[in-house]
């Protein structure tokens, strides 16, 4: 029992907010994702069962535009210098769920509440192969960051698809930060930012802002 209450003092969720403000050529969208967000937090349960079972949680607001719009996009901003773009975080979130599968397992599970999609792959080198996804910006971050063993990654967002708040901007920030503790890849925040412009640009086909 002296374990298990050591265990779950050890492991406490706690939060991290990191703000900013900007200095230089434009405020990112996925920066403000960030900035006021819950940075992730992991449970490990039965451990003292001599079995670790992991679940990770990360979440990250939405945003609106004041000013700026698309300067942040490349090379927009080079045409304009001095060129800024004003958001606002919003209390609309895009949150992100990893649970580790049993220690023999490499199946991987994507999983989409508010799309109600669901897909899976024997492996990470299974999904690597496949030639399309039904969660294309879930899979191509798993990818990306290369999140081998079992899991399953579900997402969930408070944005309507389309509502032009970022919500995909803000998944992506979200399930960076889940993968970045499930790896230990150790990245910093600004890691996430470029991973997630260049992963939505693949998967929508169009060039995105930092």
């Amino acid at each position: 029992a002296r374990d298990r209450m050591a265990l779950e003092a050890q492991h406490e969720p706690r939060e991290y907010r990191i703000t900013g403000r900007s200095c230089g050529l434009r405020w990112s969208i996925h920066l403000l994702s960030f900035a006021v967000a819950q940075f992730t937090r992991i449970s490990r349960l039965a451990a003292w069962r001599g079995q670790v079972k992991v679940r990770i949680e990360s979440k990250a607001p939405t945003r609106i535009d004041l000013a700026g719009g698309t300067l942040d996009i490349w090379p927009l901003y080079l045409f304009h210098e001095g060129a800024l773009t004003v958001n606002c975080a919003i209390t609309r979130y895009a949150s992100c769920v990893i649970e580790a599968a049993p220690a023999k397992s490499k199946r991987i599970v994507l999983v989409s509440l508010d799309t109600n999609r669901r897909e899976g792959f024997a492996s990470l080198d299974a999904l690597c192969r496949a030639k399309k996804y039904k969660l294309p910006l879930l899979a191509q971050l798993v990818r990306l960051l290369r999140a081998g063993g079992g899991f399953t990654l579900t997402t969930n967002s408070e944005a309507p698809a389309g509502a032009g708040i970022g919500g995909s901007s803000a998944m992506a920030v979200a399930i960076c930060a889940a993968l970045d503790r499930m790896t230990g890849a150790g990245m910093q925040p600004e890691d996430w930012i470029h991973i997630s412009r260049d992963v939505e640009a693949i998967v929508i086909r169009v060039p995105t802002g930092t």
